[in-house]
């Protein structure tokens, strides 16, 4: 994915984060992404000087596929970092319509989270 010694790197790289992003459906399909430490590389490849706009919107993208699995977006809010890596991607400010989203999906998520909570207390 990142080591392409091509020409036609970028669309090879582009082909590979939205075959990513096609091929994450459920929890069963985050394990195997979980395995492959796919999302750790996607979110340092985000930040990296490496990344243009096109990729940048691409792991955007994964990142809200995982947002829509529950597990998934369990795991990435509370083991990897969601928040702190989102600050820096809004500090960045370079895809501000997916970055709304994406902030709006976590505070539904933890929204969410705190309802099932204060159900299990009563």
């Amino acid at each position: 994915l990142f080591n392409s010694s091509g020409f036609e790197y970028k669309a090879e790289r582009s082909w590979m984060l939205n075959l990513l992003c096609d091929g994450l459906r459920d929890a069963a399909d985050y394990k195997i992404y979980q395995k492959r430490h796919v999302l750790e590389m996607a979110l340092s490849f985000h930040d990296s000087k490496l990344s243009d706009k096109g990729s940048q919107e691409l792991v955007l993208k994964l990142v809200l596929r995982v947002l829509g699995i529950r597990k998934a977006a369990t795991d990435l809010i509370e083991r990897r970092g969601f928040f702190p890596w989102l600050h820096g991607v809004i500090l960045s400010c370079t895809a501000e319509t997916k970055i709304a989203e994406l902030f709006e999906k976590a505070r539904a998520w933890l929204a969410e989270a705190d309802r099932e909570k204060g159900s299990a207390l009563e």
